[in-house]
C-alpha cells in the first residue's frame, strides 16, 4: 500500500456545529476529534493487497470510500444518502477479518447493541479468536458461552471504544496487543455497489442495530450454562494451562498466522494437554463435540510428528513456542505436595487440641499433672478474651475456663466490665453533645421564625409586598416543620439518654 499519513500530521479538526452536538454529544470527545488519515488514492491498492469479502466473487459488490475532512467514525448516513458501514483498516490487515459477518459475530453485536466501529480492536480480537478456536475443536460458538466468559469493558471517560474483559477466574486469551491506538485513525466507508443490496440492511432496507454507534450499549451476565456448553467452557479455560508459564495465550497467536499454522498449533496444544492429563486427545475434548474424533486423530498425528522431529523453533512473534513442559509439571506437583503437607499439619494440630480438651474433661488429674488444654490451644500465650470468644461456641473451652483460679478469672472479668463501663460513658457523653447541638439548632430556628413573622407582618401591611408575604409565609411553614422535626429529635435523644443511664446504673450495681 501507499505511504500512510501519520496521525500526528493531522491538524486539529473543526468543532461540531449545533446539529452535530445534538446527535453526537454523548460520544467521548477524544473520538470526535479523530479524523481518518486514510486517503482515497490508497484504497485501490488496499483492495489489491487484502481481501474484503469471504467470497472472492463478491468483491465487486462493494466499494470503499475515504472519510471526508469533517467525517467522524460515529457519524450516521444522511436522510437521503445510502447507508454505509464504518470499518477500521486494521480489521483486515492485522486481524484477517472478512465480510459479511458470521452469525456469531452478528449475535454478539446485536445483543450488546454495539456497532462494528464502536468495538475496540482488542474486542474484535477476542471475538474472532474465540470463534476460531471453538470451530477448530468442533463445537459451535454461542453467545451464552461468550457472555459467560467475558463482560463489557467501558472507557472511563464516557461513550468511547468498547472492549471485553474476562470475568474473574475465566480468563482464556490475553488481548491482541496491550496498547494499540493507531487503528482509531484508519477508518473508511464500505458501500454497496450500484444495483447491489448491502448485507447490513434488513428486509425494510433499514440498517441493523450494529451499523451505527449506539448510546444504549447493554451488558449481559450468564449464570448457568447447558451441559455441553459447560463442558466446552472447562475445556477452553484449561487450554492456557497446557503451555509453559512463561508463554501467554494471546489472540495474536490465533489471528496472525495462516489457517494451516493456526490449525497445527491448536492440534499441538491439544496433544500437550492430553499428555499432561495422561489421557488420549479424544478424551480431552468436550463430550458431544461433533468433530472430536477427527480432531483427536489430527492431534495424535501432530504428537507423533513432533516426537520424531523435535520441538518447533520460534522464528517470529506470530509462531508459538511449544517447548517441553516437564519442568513446569514437576514444579506444579511440588507446590501441590507442599499445600497438602500444610493442610495435614493443621488437621493434626486441631486433633491434638480436641483430644487434650476431651481428656481434661474426663479426668481431673489431667489438668494438674499431664497437660494444660489452654496452653495446647494457645501455645503463643494464654489470652482470656480469645479463650472466652472461643468458649462461646466450643463447649470444651468453656468448661476448661471453669477450672481457672478465681483470682485470675475475677481480674479478667473486672477488666472487661471496666472497659464496658468506659464505652457506655463515652456513649452517654456523645448523646449529650448531640442533644446540646440539636437544642442550639432549635434556638436558631426559633429566632429565624420570629424574624420571618416580623417580616411577614410588615409585608402584609403593604399591598405591593403581598407576593413577598406569600413567599415568607411558605418559608415560615417550612421552618415550622423543621421546628417540629427538631422537637421529635430531642424527644428521641432524651429517650436514648434515659436508656443509657439505666444501663450505666445497672453496670455500677453489678460491680
Amino acid at each position: 500500500m501507499g505511504k500512510k499519513k501519520s496521525c500526528q500530521e493531522v491538524k486539529v479538526p473543526r468543532p461540531l456545529d449545533a446539529a452535530e452536538i445534538r446527535l453526537y454529544g454523548w460520544v467521548e470527545e477524544a473520538v470526535l476529534t479523530q479524523p481518518s488519515v486514510v486517503e482515497s488514492d490508497s484504497l485501490p491498492e488496499f483492495r489489491r493487497s487484502f481481501l474484503l469479502m469471504e467470497d472472492s466473487g463478491a468483491e465487486g459488490d462493494y466499494v470503499l470510500e475515504a472519510a471526508g475532512p469533517s467525517d467522524r467514525v460515529p457519524f450516521r448516513a444522511g436522510e437521503e444518502g445510502p447507508h454505509f458501514l464504518w470499518v477500521y483498516q486494521e480489521l483486515f490487515t492485522r486481524l484477517r477479518m472478512r465480510l459479511p459477518f458470521s452469525d456469531f459475530q452478528r449475535d454478539v453485536m446485536t445483543c450488546y447493541r454495539v456497532a462494528v466501529s464502536q468495538l475496540h480492536l482488542n474486542g474484535w480480537g477476542f471475538i474472532l479468536a474465540f470463534e476460531k478456536v471453538c470451530l477448530h475443536y468442533g463445537f459451535r460458538p454461542t453467545i451464552r458461552l461468550f457472555f459467560y466468559i467475558y463482560d463489557l469493558h467501558f472507557p472511563p471517560g464516557g461513550y468511547g471504544y468498547i472492549s471485553f474483559r474476562a470475568r474473574q477466574g475465566r480468563k482464556l486469551f490475553d488481548s491482541y496487543e496491550d496498547s494499540i491506538q493507531e487503528f482509531k485513525w484508519h477508518y473508511f466507508k464500505v458501500l454497496a455497489a450500484s444495483g447491489k443490496r448491502a448485507f447490513w440492511l434488513d428486509h425494510e432496507n433499514k440498517p441493523f442495530s450494529w451499523v451505527y454507534w449506539n448510546p444504549e450499549v447493554k451488558d449481559f451476565t450468564v449464570y448457568n450454562l447447558e451441559p455441553l456448553e459447560m463442558a466446552a467452557f472447562k475445556f477452553l479455560v484449561s487450554l492456557p494451562g497446557s503451555l509453559p508459564k512463561r508463554n501467554k495465550f494471546t489472540c495474536r497467536w490465533i489471528l496472525d498466522g495462516s489457517d494451516a499454522e493456526v490449525g497445527k498449533f491448536l492440534d499441538d496444544l491439544l496433544a500437550m494437554m492430553a499428555d499432561l492429563s495422561k489421557m488420549g486427545p479424544r478424551a480431552v475434548l468436550p463430550t458431544g463435540s461433533p468433530s472430536a474424533t477427527a480432531t483427536a486423530a489430527a492431534a495424535a498425528a501432530a504428537t507423533s510428528a513432533s516426537a520424531a522431529v523435535g520441538p518447533t523453533p520460534v522464528e517470529s512473534s506470530t509462531q508459538v513456542p511449544l517447548a517441553s513442559t516437564a519442568s513446569e509439571t514437576h514444579r506444579t506437583k511440588k507446590q501441590s505436595s507442599k499445600r497438602d503437607c500444610a493442610k495435614q499439619k493443621r488437621r493434626k494440630k486441631k486433633a491434638k487440641v480436641d483430644e487434650a480438651f476431651e481428656k481434661a474433661l474426663g479426668d481431673d488429674s489431667a489438668w494438674e499433672h499431664e497437660v494444660d488444654p489452654l496452653k495446647v490451644a494457645f501455645p503463643e500465650g494464654f489470652n482470656f478474651r480469645k479463650a472466652l470468644n472461643a468458649g462461646l461456641t466450643y463447649v470444651p473451652v468453656r468448661a476448661a475456663l471453669t477450672k481457672m483460679p478465681p483470682e485470675q478469672l475475677l481480674g479478667e472479668s473486672y477488666h472487661l466490665h471496666a472497659k464496658s463501663l468506659a464505652c457506655l460513658q463515652v456513649g452517654v457523653e456523645t448523646s449529650l453533645a448531640v442533644k446540646m447541638k440539636a437544642e442550639k439548632e432549635l434556638s436558631v430556628a426559633l429566632d429565624q421564625i420570629e424574624i420571618l413573622k416580623g417580616e411577614m407582618d410588615s409585608a402584609l401591611s403593604y399591598l405591593p409586598f403581598k407576593e413577598k408575604a406569600d413567599t415568607l409565609k411558605d418559608e415560615l411553614s417550612e421552618k415550622s416543620l423543621e421546628h417540629q422535626s427538631a422537637l421529635d429529635r430531642i424527644a428521641q435523644l432524651e429517650e436514648d439518654n434515659w436508656v443509657l443511664k439505666t444501663q450505666f446504673e445497672s453496670f455500677q450495681l453489678s460491680l
